[in-house]
């Protein structure tokens, strides 16, 4: 059986520590912008609760017939079962096949799907693996991912179901965004209710002040001195910039007041070009002369 997760999972990305009132500013404007604040508020909570990060979509919130629901993305289900020491890896996706009655490692029949998935999640000191299924009859195929990505919904369906099997103290409670979604297709949504009083101790929202992110004229700046670095690059070390510098991964949410920082560290950032990426760009650029050059010619000949 291929393993799809390491025994070993990095938990240094503790995602509660780092909510900063920067942070919890930009998660309330551009992530969670249709929450009001009481919803928002908790969001924060249940993030804080389980270490989650809502930026790294970790945990989040969705709204169904105007009520809050939390989502726990199934990368927050990896990162609180690592952290309690007991994970023991993850099998990659298994699915079942109902015309030979067995379990493949790989679907490959086009046009049909599986009648169900199967993911093992392994703990220690236990003698056999937590099995998490998930029937492909009993889910709405013609929503969203699971239309255009069913094989892919299914695993991550199959996973949080074995996941919460393994680790029911750390996992009690949280559901993926599929699970809450069927079920309110089904007439009994999971939902937490919005309208609970806060948490003692719960981070005051309205105190976290409103960013100022950088208007369109600094972002095309910023993408004017990045392609000056970048020819015959990739684009990794714009992105390690972002995130040390910004704690961003998108330019537009750039602070105004990490602009300059930003800038600075484009403009001195050492980029090694790669070759091919080079030679790419060289027959681009080389392309686009020709197409105008042909372009001109017929506008020659038009005026003759």
């Amino acid at each position: 059986m291929t393993e799809l997760i390491p025994r070993t999972i990095d938990t240094s990305a503790d995602a509660a520590a780092g909510l900063t009132a920067e942070k919890i500013a930009i998660i309330k404007n551009s992530l969670a912008a249709n929450l009001t604040d009481s919803e928002f508020e908790l969001l924060l909570s249940s993030a804080v609760t389980y270490g989650l990060d809502p930026i790294k979509r970790q945990i989040y919130g969705i709204k169904i017939s105007n009520r809050l629901s939390i989502v726990t993305g199934i990368d927050g289900y990896r990162l609180i079962a690592a952290r309690t020491g007991q994970l023991d890896g993850i099998d990659a996706p298994e699915y079942y096949d109902g015309k030979t009655g067995s379990w493949v490692d790989v679907w490959t029949r086009k046009g049909e799907l599986p009648e169900a998935c199967r993911v093992n999640v392994w703990r220690k000191g236990a003698s056999k693996p937590f099995a998490g299924v998930a029937i492909m009859s009993e889910v709405n195929k013609k929503r969203d991912q699971w239309a255009s990505r069913p094989l892919h919904m299914a695993a991550i369906r199959a996973e949080a179901y074995a996941l919460r099997k393994a680790f029911p103290s750390d996992l009690a409670g949280l559901y993926e965004e599929t699970e809450i979604r069927d079920e309110a297709e089904a007439g009994e949504p999971i939902v937490i209710d919005a309208d609970v009083p806060a948490p003692v101790g719960m981070i005051d929202v309205k105190a976290a002040p409103s960013p100022s992110f950088i208007n369109q004229d600094q972002q095309n700046q910023l993408v004017k001195a990045v392609k000056t670095k970048a020819t015959g690059s990739d684009f990794g070390w714009l992105q390690t910039i972002l995130r040390e510098v910004a704690g961003v991964d998108r330019r537009d949410l750039i602070t105004v007041d990490k602009y300059d920082a930003v800038m600075a560290a484009v403009e001195s950032a050492r980029v090694t070009p790669d070759p091919l990426m080079v030679e790419a760009d060289e027959m681009l650029e080389g392309a686009v002369i020709e197409v105008d050059e042909a372009a001109r010619n017929l506008m020659d000949v038009d005026q003759r």
